[in-house]
């Protein structure tokens, strides 16, 4: 749900309320719906990112192919998971040992970046760390962008021509990542 408004005042004796506007009613609608009276809730608010355009996507994997082409032993799809690796969206968790290889083998099923790394056990008895690696598919234009540019940065250490300056400028203005 998106709101682009907000508004707020104390209430008589203790806290606040907080009022928001939000566009689309039938977003409202489904909160409410779901609301149950002496419950409380956690309520979360971001910064809307715009998501990142095919045609950053689409350049991601052209720079992917040219670096696997000077590289010679690996293919694209190989550069394109290790760069999501060092440049993209990762996050650690403990998980607990015997669901450990379940949850990775589903993760990494859900698309081409999506992958794993175990690092060890973890403080918690029976437990194992893991850092899951998004794939770029699940990037918003800030995360596209960085991942991006780290290419970008490989390209250039190993001497490939990339768009200009100027011309990656155009392309993040029109992802939103500039």
């Amino acid at each position: 749900m998106i709101a682009d408004k907000m508004d707020a005042r104390p209430c008589w004796g203790d806290g606040a309320e907080i009022t928001l506007h939000i566009k689309d009613i039938s977003d409202v609608m489904s909160l409410m719906d779901k609301w149950v009276d002496g419950k409380e809730y956690v309520v979360k608010i971001e910064q809307k990112r715009a998501h990142r355009s095919l045609d950053a996507n689409a350049y991601c994997w052209v720079l992917c192919k040219k670096l696997a082409n000077v590289l010679g032993a690996y293919t694209d799809k190989d550069i394109y998971m290790e760069c999501i690796r060092k440049y993209g969206v990762s996050d650690i968790r403990p998980v607990r040992k015997d669901i450990a290889d379940d949850l990775c083998r589903m993760w990494d099923d859900q698309g081409i970046g999506n992958q794993h790394s175990v690092l060890g056990d973890s403080r918690i008895d029976g437990y194992v760390n893991i850092k899951f690696h998004w794939g770029s598919s699940q990037y918003n234009t800030l995360a596209m962008s960085r991942l991006i540019e780290g290419i970008i940065a490989d390209c250039h250490d190993q001497g490939i021509e990339t768009m200009t300056p100027d011309e990656i400028e155009r392309l993040k203005q029109a992802w939103g990542g500039g």
